[in-house]
This record gives structure tokens, C-alpha cells and sequence, in this order.
């Protein structure tokens, strides 16, 4: 009989004393995880609509014309999202075009492909979204992350900024700090406070003025126009590299920490990593599957999301999809362990995986740590999608009469 994926533990009792008379059996964890999903959703369905003043809308086209206010809390979910009108609360909004060109009295969270925000928000904005154009007001901080943010001249934001992005362009007013993560800036507005970032090409337009500090890290110097003004002192570091000490450090404490990811793996479901370095043999099928996961996982997400019936399962498989991308070097680190110590090692036991695992992981973390152009980005992506179409090789045969998790 094959071995289960989590082994079942004998139950604890103090000596003398009959054992448990509720044993643990697959059945049993297999209903204790089912209703530790049905409170999980119902807490994440709940919790945005927990305000006792709320009003909540899903369908194809969701619109709240110019002459509407609502009453409270706004949460609408669609394909397209309009607010025209006024919204007395906060707003959660999720979409796939996301249009506000009215009011939001209190702070807004916007999940959206495309967003437009032309409006004022009275509190703070926080938006996903793959693109996002900022022409209105918001009159506390804004969070972001985006593929593309345009915030134009017109735009004002009182208080402080944090974006990440791939394309980021600031030339409205604002009155805090910005902090960005992004790789091609361009500053060209008034910026009250410091700005700092870790960018690939900074550009400062003649219209830039900062307030206060300029720091930022990038292998570039900063595109600075002879009229731009920065009041503090501007400070360019440059990237670490893996030769200089902290360097060294940094990627160590990394390897550390995926060793201790690693290791809990093992500890726990030991049954886990074996069929882990069973799934992962198969190369191809696993790349495959893989590529398409990391591709079309995000997209779906972001349907769900879009669907109010289809939220609680949108942000679980966000969250899922995140798990799993940083855990694809555990994973590989086993296949790959596996594979070096086959043979006469392969005793099936937690310290064969456990050793097995931390070959692995070192050695993926060596060729990362490869002092040439784009070979760490090249290794960590196949190391994605290898990781990843392992770990949907492996959800594919939990069926209830999978071998993975039958009692023994």
C-alpha cells in the first residue's frame, strides 16, 4: 500500500491513560479542512461588507450616475466599474475597467485590469491594477501596484506615495514622501517631501521640484534636466553585487531562508517531498504545465476577483499563486537533490529529502549568484516554471482515491 502524503501522528495521551477515542483518520482531516474552508470563505466574504450602512452590486456593467449618492459603504464587482456620483464611505471595487469620475468620501481599494480615476477620493486610494491613470485628487496616501501608472499634471495627493510598477510617470502635485520600486521613472511635478526608489532609469523633468531628499539605487545616474530642483541632497547608490560583503550577505540570508522553508516542508509532510521529486522527473509536462500556470494564474485571479460570488476564491488563488512561486526552489531544490543522491541514499526517510533539498536549494542559489548578464533572471525564471508545473503535476493526483493520501 502506498504511503501517505501526511502521515497520520499517533494520538498524545499521558501514561496510564486510555489513548484518544478520536484518533486522527483521512476522513477526518478530510472534513476538517472542508469546513475549514467554508469559514474561511465566509470570513472573506464578510469582513468587506461588515459596515452596518453598505451597499453592494454585481453584474456585467455596474454604474453609479451623477445624480446617485450612496448611502454608506460602496462593493461592487463587474466588468466594468463607473462611479459618476457620490459614495459617502468607503469603496471596494474590482473590475476589469474601472472609470471613477465623481466622489469617494472616505478611502477606496480598487482591483482593476485598466484604471481611470479622474475624481476625488476623501481618504486613501489602494489599487491592483495593470494600468492605472490618476487625474483626480486624493486627499490621503496612495498604495500601487501596476504595470503602468500616469499620474498627470492635473492629479494632486496630499499625502504620501508608494508604488510599484513596471512604468511610472508622477508630474501631478504631491504633498509627502514618494517611495517606488519600478524600472523607468519620470519625476515632473512638485513633490513636497523625499523621494526614494529603487528604479532602473531615473528621469527628472524642468518641471521636477522636491522638496526634500533624493535617493535612489540604480546601476544608471539619473536623467536630471538643467531646471529641475531637488532641495535635499541627492544621493545614487548603486545595486549590491554578490562580490562586495553585504552582497555575500544578502544572498546567504536568502539561501537560509529557503533552506528553513524547505526543511519545515520535509519536517511536516515528508510523503510531501517524495512525490515532489517523484512529479518533478517529469521535465517537460511539468514546464509545460508550468508556464501556463505562472501565465494564465493571474488572469484568473483577476476574473474571480471580478465576479462578487467569485472573490473569497480570486484573492485565495492570488494568494496560492504567491506561495507557490517562492516555494518552485524548494521544490526544484528536491528534484534536483533527489536526482544527485539516487541510488544506495535513497531511503525514503526525512533526512534523505531533507539532505536532498538542501543540495539542491544551494546549488540553484550558486548558478543565481553567476557574475554574467541576465543569468539569474534566466535561472530563476526556469526555476519557476519548472516549481511551479511540479506543484500542479502533484495537485492533479490528490483525488480522494489517490494513493498520495490514503491511510496506510
Amino acid at each position: 500500500m502506498a504511503k501517505p502524503l501526511f502521515p497520520t501522528a499517533s494520538p498524545l495521551h499521558a501514561p496510564g491513560e486510555p489513548p484518544s477515542s478520536a484518533p486522527r483518520t483521512p476522513r477526518g482531516s478530510r472534513m476538517g479542512l472542508v469546513a475549514f474552508a467554508i469559514i474561511l470563505t465566509l470570513a472573506t466574504i464578510a469582513v468587506p461588507f461588515s459596515g452596518l450602512a453598505s451597499t453592494s452590486r454585481a453584474g456585467d456593467a455596474i454604474t453609479v450616475e451623477s445624480t446617485e449618492v450612496i448611502d454608506g459603504d460602496f462593493n461592487a464587482a463587474g466588468r466594468s466599474v463607473t462611479i459618476a456620483g457620490i459614495v459617502e464611505g468607503d469603496a471596494n471595487l474590482a473590475a476589469i475597467d474601472l472609470d471613477i469620475s465623481g466622489r469617494v468620501d472616505r478611502s477606496a481599494s480598487v482591483a482593476a485590469a485598466r484604471g481611470k480615476i479622474s475624481g476625488t477620493i476623501g481618504g486613501s486610494l489602494r489599487v491592483a491594477s495593470g494600468n492605472l491613470d490618476l487625474t483626480g485628487t486624493v486627499n490621503g496616501s496612495l498604495i500601487v501596484v501596476a504595470g503602468t501608472v500616469s499620474i498627470p499634471s492635473q492629479a494632486r495627493i496630499e499625502g504620501d506615495v508608494l508604488i510599484y510598477g513596471g512604468q511610472v510617470d508622477i508630474r501631478g502635485a504631491v504633498n509627502g514622501n514618494v517611495k517606488v520600486n519600478a524600472g523607468n521613472v519620470t519625476l515632473g511635478g512638485r513633490i513636497g517631501g523625499d523621494v526614494e526608489g529603487s528604479i532602473s532609469q531615473l528621469t527628472l523633468l524642468d518641471t521636477a521640484r522636491i522638496g526634500g531628499s533624493l535617493t535612489y539605487t540604480s546601476q544608471q545616474s539619473a536623467d536630471v534636466a538643467p531646471n529641475a530642483v531637488v532641495t535635499g541632497i541627492t544621493t545614487h547608490d548603486k545595486p549590491l553585487s554578490f562580490g562586495s560583503p553585504l552582497g555575500v550577505f544578502n544572498g546567504l540570508l536568502k539561501v537560509v531562508w529557503a533552506l528553513i522553508t524547505g526543511a519545515l516542508l520535509v519536517a511536516v509532510a515528508p510523503r510531501a517531498a517524495e512525490a515532489i521529486g517523484k512529479a518533478g522527473r517529469r521535465i517537460l509536462p511539468a514546464a509545460g504545465l508550468g508556464l501556463a500556470a505562472i501565465i494564465l494564474g493571474p488572469i484568473v485571479a483577476v476574473i474571480l476577483i471580478a465576479t462578487l460570488i467569485g472573490l473569497p476564491a480570486g484573492l485565495m488563488m492570488l494568494a496560492g499563486y504567491v506561495v507557490v512561486l517562492y516555494l518552485s526552489q524548494v521544490v526544484v531544490g528536491i528534484v534536483i537533490g533527489r536526482a544527485i543522491l539516487s541510488g544506495r541514499w535513497d531511503d525514503g526517510s526525512r533526512g534523505f529529502y531533507l539532505l536532498a533539498m538542501t543540495i539542491g536549494v544551494i546549488l540553484l542559489s550558486a548558478l543565481k549568484f553567476i557574475p554574467l548578464p541576465y543569468v539569474g533572471g534566466i535561472v530563476s525564471l526556469l526555476v519557476s516554471i519548472w516549481g511551479v508545473g511540479t506543484v500542479v503535476l502533484l495537485l492533479a493526483r490528490l483525488r480522494p482515491t489517490s494513493a498520495l493520501i490514503a491511510h496506510p
